[in-house]
């Protein structure tokens, strides 16, 4: 899965989970650690609102097997909002994440992964939600954190550091917004590789901080890029791959 075989990942977790339901039992734990791992497939090919039903039932199973604080059913609960996020829903998402990070402070403090984690999902839903300022207080909080405990090449790192340039980025900071996405798309390239989804994110917010400097021809020479990216690897019909055709789209009609 995270080598972007998505739909392998989800047609081998929907095999191991046939077998696991009739020997294990619907509530055996590596049940559940299966439907995870199969919901997480469902929702990276786009089917949010699939996804969505799915962790929801979830959650309720590994509340009542697991318990409300175990770090399973807490990472459920995680990637529930990331659904809700997905699908702009982004007032309940912030309300998911900001009980998650509350939760999460409790159970594993205030420096664990987990926990900054969660600060930089809810920072996240925060600038969608115009409050850009805050967002960007949070994210630099946490990422001095994460910097300290996970290293600049880990994925939540890059993962923040792209949100804080949304979030700069928000506020008509162009230039810094541009600089701190290059920096990320070039660490992901090389950690992650240039195809993993992540990067596809970074690039659509580069052309992003582009068109707010005026330099579309720049903008669209990025955009196209990644539109052929991520119809390659997602489809032509998958969320993430419509939303660059849109923004590609978008600039090119207002250049006519």
């Amino acid at each position: 899965m995270e080598q972007g075989r998505l739909t392998e990942a989800e047609s081998a977790c929907r095999d191991v989970l046939r077998d696991q339901l009739r020997v294990l039992g619907p509530e055996h734990p590596e049940t559940l650690a299966t439907r995870h791992w199969l919901l997480r497939a469902v929702g990276e090919r786009g089917r949010y609102a699939e996804a969505e039903a799915g962790y929801r039932d979830l959650l309720r199973t590994r509340t009542r097997v697991l318990g409300p604080e175990h770090p399973y059913t807490l990472m459920t609960y995680n990637n529930l909002g990331l659904q809700l996020a997905y699908q702009e829903r982004f007032a309940e998402a912030e309300q998911m994440y900001s009980e998650l990070v509350e939760t999460r402070l409790r159970v594993f403090g205030s420096h664990h992964p987990y926990t900054l984690q969660a600060r930089a999902n809810r920072a996240s839903v925060v600038t969608e939600l115009g409050r850009v300022q805050e967002a960007e207080d949070e994210l630099r909080d946490v990422l001095e954190a994460e910097l300290r405990v996970l290293g600049e090449e880990h994925v939540n790192v890059l993962d923040a550091r792209y949100e804080l340039a949304r979030a700069v980025c928000a506020q008509g900071r162009h230039r810094e917004a541009e600089a701190e996405l290059r920096a990320v798309i070039e660490v992901e390239n090389r950690v992650l590789g240039p195809e993993h989804h992540l990067v596809g994110d970074a690039r659509l917010a580069l052309g992003e901080t582009l068109i707010g400097q005026g330099r579309a021809e720049e903008a669209i020479a990025e955009l196209r890029s990644l539109l052929d990216v991520q119809t390659r690897i997602l489809g032509p019909t998958h969320p993430r791959t419509a939303v660059v055709r849109e923004a590609l789209a978008t600039i090119e009609v207002s250049r006519t």
